[in-house]
């Protein structure tokens, strides 16, 4: 067999060039090759990341306006619960005309809850109170409750002195002090917002339409 010394000199270039280009073409093809297809893929990765991050600039801009608007939405929100509670319980309600009527300078003698209204998005709360007090103090008293944050209306009123038999409208006798000079009866409604129907489970079918009487 003839020694590689012993070829011919173009012949050993060739063969060491040939050796070289099939060395260099394993390097390409198992080295560089996936290398190179990962930093593609890498690439593609970086192009949707930066169209994502291109998505979301502008609400990174507007990220202190949106924080500010869902902060006076949520203070909004808190306003309205007392403007209109959801909690319906009557107790509420007499501790507020008891905080107003003490301010005020006058007696609340009775609560008597009356039946209440419900409509589409909120229930009316009645309550029949009987009031006795100064002439003014009682005005004071119907002036502050006109201005309370929390809805409540006043009907049904009837003022007389408690002097001369006036129609107050009370038809229980209290022990009046010397400084009373008026009683009043009135119905305090309040308003309390219902409750949101729960959202059917996942997969749950509609109810079916209510079928309509054949007259």
């Amino acid at each position: 067999m003839t020694n590689f010394k012993q070829l011919p000199y173009l012949a050993q270039i060739a063969i060491v060039t040939v050796v070289i280009v099939l060395v260099a073409a394993v390097i390409y093809w198992f080295a560089l090759v996936p290398i190179d297809k990962k930093n593609q893929a890498d690439e593609q990765i970086l192009k949707a990341k930066k169209a994502e991050v291109a998505i979301l600039e502008p609400f990174e801009r507007n990220l202190p306006k949106l924080i500010a608007e869902s902060e006076e939405l949520q203070a909004k929100m808190v306003a309205q619960n007392k403007v209109v509670p959801e909690n319906k319980e009557i107790p509420s309600l007499i501790t507020v005309v008891e905080k107003e009527s003490i301010a005020a300078g006058i007696h609340v003698r009775r609560y008597t809850p009356k039946a209440t209204t419900k409509k589409e998005y909120y229930t009316a709360v009645p309550v029949e109170i009987d009031v006795d007090g100064p002439f003014f103090s009682v005005l004071e008293f119907y002036t502050r409750l006109q201005n309370l944050e929390r809805i409540v209306s006043v009907g049904h009123l009837t003022m007389g002195s408690l002097k001369g038999n006036g129609k107050s409208g009370i038809k229980s006798s209290y022990k009046w002090r010397p400084d009373e000079t008026v009683a009043a009866n009135c119905v305090l409604t309040t308003y309390y917002s219902n409750p949101k129907p729960a959202a059917p489970p996942p997969g749950a079918k509609p109810p079916a339409p209510a079928k309509r009487k054949r007259r």
